[in-house]
């Protein structure tokens, strides 16, 4: 079950209200049971998750539930039990000090009554000692203290002032628990369509996770561009959340469906038909000039975006296709050899499907073959494994006689061969139990990379 709603039933509510007045005291009973108002947004049909029971504490189902299930019951029971019990109350003070030009303000807070939060354990004992501030008189004088009141940084020098800067930082990237909280905020989208949302973005790459955080990525922010360009009145913040509240009127009988389909279809058609006539003005607009000059005619070569992801290519298509990876660590690299079709110098190329060996002059030759490692296909005795990646970009070996020959493996083979069963070579294994080891696929035998030749 999922809902949004903030409600909950009578009987659920004086349950909670008897059990926090048995438990905790009856000045922890709010005089009115708190009702707390649902967004216009929020799908009201079912009441807010809740424990069955209010008597059914964390505490007594323990033995019952693995760790995940207690902490998730434990985190909605003490929630429930919490908006049904009175506020916390804190004595607050400011301490302003005149200091010369500047002026200085402390402040501070001393818990008076814990409320809702003895449920999670705090009460006055545990008022945070550096949140109190110590007793004082109005004008009297104040002196720097004879000690640091802290500890120093490693590499600082002992001192009872501590200079410090501080600037202002840009707003945090969105983590998705932030981005679903701004979505709920502007009222776009649904409980059941934030994961949606935030996979789609993420499976389209156009955004990257770093270190936690969703940061856009250049194939997102061309795709952005083009968007908020082309549609602007689709693709302004609230349209959904407009949109939204239409849907929610037709439901409601407040609205009729012909014409709020109308109202949208109307414009929207005609915005796409012309997007439709300017296509090419609009590929334009997702290309990136760079400084980086076309060998075969001087252009700039500008960045464009494929079906595999960025490339660099000649702003002279189709007069001159030259084409080149974004990264220069993704060149062709010169190898020994020449070609067998034209006798041009052969390169390694990196392709959807992992390394391959093509030659110089490709596309105007289309010779290649690919890179192997040196070792005999143990199925079909011919071929030999070659390193390939799957559509999806997992690496995997298999032998370079596909289809005829359908051996494969995930484990990366190395040129050792097995001392129990003499196989021609073992595959590499890390598991974070056991760390790197080397198996056999024929006998299964495992062994530590030390104990055999390399």
């Amino acid at each position: 079950m999922r809902s949004d709603s903030p409600r909950l039933a009578g009987e659920a509510i004086g349950e909670m209200r008897a059990w926090i007045g048995t438990q905790l005291g009856a000045d922890y009973v709010p005089e009115e049971p708190r009702q707390f108002r649902s967004r216009k947004s929020a799908q009201d049909a079912h009441e807010a998750i809740r424990p069955t029971d209010a008597a059914r504490t964390p505490e007594s189902v323990r033995a019952f539930l693995d760790d995940d299930q207690w902490k998730l019951y434990d985190l909605v029971w003490k929630r429930a039990l919490a908006s049904q019990t009175a506020s916390a109350e804190y004595l607050a003070t400011t301490i302003d000090v005149e200091a010369g030009r500047l002026g200085l303000r402390a402040s501070g807070r001393v818990l008076k009554f814990p409320g809702f939060q003895k449920l999670y354990g705090v009460d006055e004992e545990d008022d945070a000692e550096e949140s109190r501030l110590p007793e004082l008189t109005e004008g009297a004088s104040l002196a720097v203290a004879s000690e640091p009141l802290a500890a120093p940084a490693e590499g600082e020098t002992p001192s009872a002032v501590r200079p410090s800067q501080h600037f202002t930082q840009p707003p945090p990237r969105y983590t998705e628990g932030s981005l679903v909280k701004v979505l709920e905020e502007e009222n776009i989208g649904r409980p059941s369509t934030y994961a949606t949302i935030v996979g789609t973005i993420t499976s389209r790459e156009y955004v990257a996770r770093d270190r936690g955080r969703l940061a856009p990525t250049d194939l997102g922010e061309a795709v952005n561009r083009l968007l908020t360009t082309t549609f602007p009145v689709i693709f302004q913040v609230d349209f959904t959340a407009r949109m939204e509240e239409e849907l929610d009127e037709i439901e409601e009988g407040k609205q009729e469906w012909h014409r709020v389909v109308k109202d949208f279809w109307v414009p929207f058609s005609r915005e796409l038909e012309k997007a439709e006539k300017s296509k090419d003005r609009h590929r334009k607009k997702i290309e990136e000039p760079t400084e980086i000059a076309c060998p075969n005619c001087g252009r700039m070569l500008v960045k464009k975006f494929g079906r595999r992801g960025p490339f660099l290519a000649c702003p002279g298509y189709p007069e001159c296709k030259y084409t080149r990876p974004v990264d220069d660590a993704e060149l062709p690299v010169p190898m020994e050899g020449t070609c067998d079709l034209c006798g041009s110098p052969l390169v390694m190329r990196n392709g959807p499907y992992g390394r391959f060996i093509a030659c110089s002059r490709r596309p105007d030759c289309k010779f290649t073959k690919a890179v192997t490692l040196g070792i005999r296909c143990p199925e079909c005795g011919q071929g030999e494994l070659t390193e390939r990646r799957t559509r999806r970009g997992k690496t995997f070996y298999g032998c370079n006689r596909y289809p005829e020959c359908t051996f494969a493996t995930w484990d990366r083979p190395r040129p050792t061969p097995c001392p129990n069963c003499q196989a021609p070579f073992l595959v590499e294994k890390e598991t974070k139990k056991e760390g790197l080891t080397l198996r056999c696929l024929k006998c299964g035998s495992k062994f530590q990379p030390d104990t055999v030749g390399a």
